[in-house]
């Protein structure tokens, strides 16, 4: 008996709802209704004989056989961008493009100092940079559309399993304010911050998170004035003095002189951590290898002082 050939196109809307997490995400990123990617992925279940996903909540997660499938599909389509990208004669015109996703939970004066040695690379490296959600980022670079994504923290999930990821460094976390709020808090320190008004990042960045758990350890009652999730917001909110905020102590030099503020403290134990992403085909490019190998050396030494 003949085996039916797999449907690829079938198989697109399956990528793209295991890679977004949900139909509608899905449905969003290719243009069309969510109807028609549940439809064309029950199609493709009943065609290879079983459930890719099962519902948790509002999110889809993938089954067993699920996971099977999108390991075979990543492989699928990066080989077919590949050779999209080949035909066009991309790989050989462009060969020292770099496109870069930027996590928005990022400080972009990090994203400065991890790509500044892609810069160094030579004179024909050229940088194209997109700040966007992590990940939205991270379906872009498995789609073949980014070569390298910068976060604040690493991916989760099986989905992600075959992107390489790199620790492009940590920093320490201070506190700084203008100086009618930075004085007083300096004064026993770290009760003191209660009832201080705060700008601080939004709840599910992972910074916040740690902020939050520091926060408990240490008895803290912080008056959070504004949450944002742009550093650069962050940055001018407390230029203005409407409250203390947290930096990456390896900015905290251009920091206050920027912006006119001072440190309060260190805050022990809270770092940030930065992750370079990218893919097995693209590891090799001189730009990406200097991210990887000279922002380590940049950030242990900010760190180490």
């Amino acid at each position: 008996m003949a085996t039916a050939l797999l449907d690829y196109h079938k198989l697109r809307y399956f990528w793209n709802a295991a890679h977004h997490g949900s139909l509608a995400a899905a449905a969003r990123a290719m243009g069309v209704s969510q109807p028609t990617v549940s439809t064309q992925v029950q199609l493709l279940e009943s065609q290879i004989g079983g459930l890719l996903f099962e519902r948790k909540g509002r999110r889809l997660q993938l089954t067993d056989r699920g996971k099977l499938a999108l390991r075979y599909a990543d492989q699928i389509f990066d080989l077919g961008a590949e050779l999209e990208r080949s035909v066009a004669g991309e790989l050989a015109e462009t060969p020292d493009e770099l496109r870069i996703g930027v996590g928005d939970g990022v400080p972009k004066l990090v994203v400065r100092s991890l790509l500044q040695p892609a810069l160094d690379v030579g004179p024909r490296t050229r940088l194209e940079c997109r700040e966007w959600r992590p990940d939205i980022l991270l379906a872009e670079l498995k789609q073949n559309r980014l070569d390298v994504v910068i976060a604040d923290a690493p991916p989760g999930g099986p989905q992600h399993a075959r992107l390489l990821g790199y620790e492009a460094g940590r920093s320490g976390v201070v506190l700084l304010g203008t100086s009618d709020l930075a004085s007083p808090a300096r004064r026993n320190f770290p009760r003191s911050l209660s009832g201080m008004p705060f700008v601080l990042p939004v709840p599910e960045s992972p910074l916040r998170r740690s902020l939050d758990i520091w926060f408990d350890a240490n008895g803290v009652s912080p008056r959070v004035i504004a949450e944002v999730d742009d550093r650069a917001l962050l940055n001018h909110f407390g230029q203005a003095g409407i409250g203390l905020f947290p930096a990456a102590q390896i900015l905290e030099s251009e920091l206050c002189r920027q912006y006119m503020v001072a440190r309060v403290s260190v805050l022990k134990n809270v770092r940030e951590k930065y992750t370079v992403l990218t893919s097995q085909r693209r590891l090799r490019h001189p730009g990406v290898a200097a991210i990887c190998q000279k922002a380590r050396q940049q950030f242990t030494a900010a760190t180490s002082r």
